[in-house]
Formats: structure tokens, sequence, C-alpha cells
């Protein structure tokens, strides 16, 4: 739909300012902002302290609790790298000092949960992060690619997700939860990821790609 408005001279100028600063266009800032302004007003946000049910004892020898790869092999007792949104970042970042890193080949399975590859997307999409950002086009391809590898497994929960981690808690004993005897990083996984099956959210080379079930 088109119309006419006459706005302020000098908020126009900040408008297309604004715009360019963000990588897009002062029709699309415009419609942004109104729907800021439409959206229904929330009521008063009360004060709120969360209580958290904290454990002491420390970790065991080798565990490096900011080394996502490392616990998983530690819980599961195989090799599983777990690829945070950095990762893939620094990979398709030809100016990232991990470049090289990143790129680095292993026969390993890996996984990452589905919110990094949205996260990714964002991130090397953005006019404020980076000179020469990818183009959405070019971020649709290096997502594909991505989730071409017949090593990858990307984790899918819902939107009752909580309340089905907290059923899956609830059935298991604190000796199944943590086993790491054979065959136990599928029951792990369920109750990780209620609903995990091998089906779901598992790329395999027959498919050459990943999905969410």
């Amino acid at each position: 739909m088109k119309t006419t408005l006459n706005f302020d001279d000098r908020l126009i100028r900040e408008a297309k300012a604004r715009a360019a600063q963000d990588g897009e266009t002062l029709t699309r800032l415009i419609e942004r902002a109104l729907r800021d302004y439409l959206r229904p007003a929330r009521g008063p946000v009360r004060d709120f302290r969360a209580t958290l049910l904290t454990k002491r004892g420390s970790a065991l020898a080798g565990v490096d609790l900011d080394d996502r790869g490392l616990l998983y092999e530690r819980m599961d007792g195989h090799d599983l790298i777990a690829v945070d949104t950095n990762v893939p970042v620094h990979a398709h970042r030809q100016d990232s000092p991990k470049h090289g890193a990143a790129l680095a080949e292993s026969p390993s399975r890996w996984a990452t949960p589905v919110f990094c590859i949205g996260e990714f997307v964002r991130v090397i999409t953005h006019p404020r992060l980076f000179h020469a950002p990818h183009t959405a086009e070019e971020a649709r391809e290096a997502q594909s690619r991505l989730l071409a590898s017949p090593s990858v497994t990307v984790h899918c929960p819902g939107a009752e997700y909580p309340a089905l981690l907290s059923e899956a808690i609830e059935r298991q004993t604190p000796q199944a939860i943590s086993s790491s005897t054979p065959g136990s990083s599928r029951s792990a996984a369920r109750v990780a990821f209620p609903g995990w099956s091998p089906r779901i959210a598992t790329s395999t080379a027959s498919r050459g790609r990943a999905s969410c079930g």
C-alpha cells in the first residue's frame, strides 16, 4: 500500500541516517517503528529474584565447564564435538584470526542446537559487525552447506521442551541420567532433548541434510 506523509525534515534526515547504519531501507525502518508503537503495552514488570538450587563440590579432574565438546565426550563416552555459534562464524569469516582453526577437519560427529544455526545467520549478515557482511542469499547457501554434512546432529526442542524436560528428569534415576555405560548416550540424549530419536534432527549420508522432526 502506498500513501503520502509529511515529516519534519530533521526527523527524516535522522531516520535515513539510522536506516543506512542498520543496513535497511527507510520504509523498513518506518514500518518497524510503527509496529513497535502499535504493539500492545505490557503490564508493569514486577521485581523478581530467582532462587537457585546450588550445590557444593568441585568438578572432576580434567573437566572444563567452558568446553562443551569435552563435556559431551566425558558424559557420553565417545567423541562428539559440540559446536557453538562462534565456530561456524570464524570458519566463514576470512578476516577472523581464528579462521584457520575453525576450518580444521575432524572425523568426529558434531552437534549444535538449532538456535545456533539461526544465530549464525544473524551474526554473519549483521551490518554492525562486519564491513562486508554476508548477503541473505550467501547466508542461506552457507546454512545449507553446513546442514548438508553427513555427520551433523541438530537438536530441535519445541515450545513444550521445558515441561517435557522436567517430566523426563522425574522418570530417571540419577544413575540413568549420568550413566556412561554402553547404550546410555541415547538415554541421556532423551533426557536432555525429550522426544529425541535417531530419525529426528539427524543428518545422514543418504539424506544429505539435517532436519527437525
